[in-house]
């Protein structure tokens, strides 16, 4: 997983049915459709877009993101 810090277009903090948060691209990126922390298993329709960690400065952008 990487360490690049959250934005509103392919770093995108996305949050797993079970909770933890990664950023698109590293969960687009996984080997397998586990959760790195925990190993639950990652449903795809559950992903949602988890703006609560999205930089302020970003918010507008986020918004248009799709």
């Amino acid at each position: 997983l990487c360490i690049l810090p959250y934005d509103s277009t392919e770093h995108f903090p996305m949050i797993l049915d079970c909770g933890h948060t990664y950023c698109k691209k590293c969960i687009d990126d996984l080997k397998a459709p586990r959760c790195p922390n925990c190993s639950a298993p990652i449903d795809p329709l559950k992903i949602k877009k988890n703006y609560a960690l999205v930089p302020e400065e970003r918010k507008d952008q986020a918004i248009k993101y799709p």
